[in-house]
């Protein structure tokens, strides 16, 4: 029976055991480099192994050779809330459009697909941002480090839980201007990250983020102190006041209807060291949120949050889909697309491919 990845991605599926695996690349005399999930696979390769790996399709053997030696791997998460993350891993070499799917599932099945074409990705990639709805520009724009961008989430989640309160009581919301304590925001965001609920932005912010996100107190105490250092809170006896202008980050921060994430990591052929790049999309009502992350390590990064159009957002997950020297010779137009229901994986970042310090 064909998965939904499968059938989403309308490429044939193989599935293989971990000798299995371990069969084909022995017998395609492969040795898994930095990047692959395969490297460091250890599995004894019995004879029925061999004989399998004998009878390999060769799209399963093409699939396997991209996935054991990638040049370029590709991180692909989407949801549309409520609804849970879906993630999709490719792997690919520097001179083409198409790639290799792998998953390996709960049963420890090494799932692999050839050819995945790169304009399919688009479309699964544009499907819940719905692009060809109504978009308005709210002049947003601003850069904020890790545990800045930290604490937005976490005040974008308290500026969404007075909205539903206040909604509730049937008022406008609770307190006029909004204000809040340390402890407050501390206590949401374990609520949210605990539950893993996508509706909210603390949930969504740990997928959408290239590294680990930190809300305890610790972090989200000094980060607050920076927001109101530069004019966007303002503080008297321990209780912090939203502004205007961050009020109407965390709105649309925090409304969210679908977001896209793009981790693309490309090895340079002369060194073999990997460049990252990193964006996300999130949709609210008639709003698009571009969030590029930039000078990343595994312990920080700069993220700048700027609200986009459509055309741009779909520029966006072009670059981060394919290559620039192939769309220089060919336009391609949006074509969203039905959102796919892919396996989720526990992890964004592969483990096997290291963030620069």
């Amino acid at each position: 029976m064909a998965t939904e990845t499968q059938s989403s991605l309308d490429v044939e599926m193989f599935a293989f055991r971990h000798s299995e695996m371990a069969g084909i690349l022995e017998a395609v005399q492969l040795k898994p480099t930095q990047g692959s999930p395969l490297k460091g696979l250890s599995a004894a390769v019995d004879e029925s192994a061999r004989e399998m790996a004998g009878q390999a399709a060769p799209a399963a053997l093409a699939a396997a050779t991209r996935i054991a030696l990638p040049e370029r791997v590709i991180g692909v998460v989407t949801a549309a809330p409520p609804e849970p993350a879906d993630f999709l891993w490719l792997y690919g070499a520097q001179s083409d459009l198409d790639f290799a799917y792998h998953q390996e599932d709960e049963n420890g099945l090494h799932r692999l697909a050839w050819p995945v074409d790169g304009l399919a990705l688009l479309d699964l990639a544009a499907a819940p941002l719905d692009l060809l709805g109504p978009i308005e520009h709210h002049g947003v724009s601003m850069a904020l480090g890790r545990e800045e961008f930290s604490a937005l989430v976490a005040i974008a989640d308290f500026v969404q839980a007075d909205a539903m309160q206040g909604i509730l009581m049937h008022d406008p919301p609770l307190t006029e201007p909004l204000t809040f304590r340390i402890e407050d925001l501390v206590a949401l965001a374990e609520r949210a990250t605990q539950s893993g609920d996508l509706r909210w932005a603390v949930a969504r912010a740990r997928l959408m983020s290239p590294i680990e996100l930190d809300f305890g107190e610790s972090v989200l105490a000094p980060a607050v102190e920076s927001l109101t250092e530069n004019r966007l809170l303002l503080e008297a006896g321990g209780l912090f006041e939203v502004t205007e202008l961050l009020h109407r980050v965390c709105v649309l921060a925090g409304t969210c209807t679908g977001f896209s994430a793009l981790s693309t990591r490309t090895r340079a052929p002369e060194t073999g060291a990997w460049k990252l790049d990193h964006v996300a999309i999130s949709r609210g009502p008639e709003s698009l949120l571009l969030l590029e992350f930039e000078d990343v390590t595994s312990t920080d990064f700069l993220v700048s949050i700027d609200d986009i159009t459509p055309a741009l957002a779909f520029e966006w997950l072009q670059g981060g889909l394919l290559f620039e020297e192939v769309l220089e010779e060919e336009t391609v137009e949006p074509a969203p697309a039905q959102q796919p229901g892919l396996a989720p994986k526990p992890v964004f970042v592969p483990d096997s491919v290291s963030v620069p310090d």
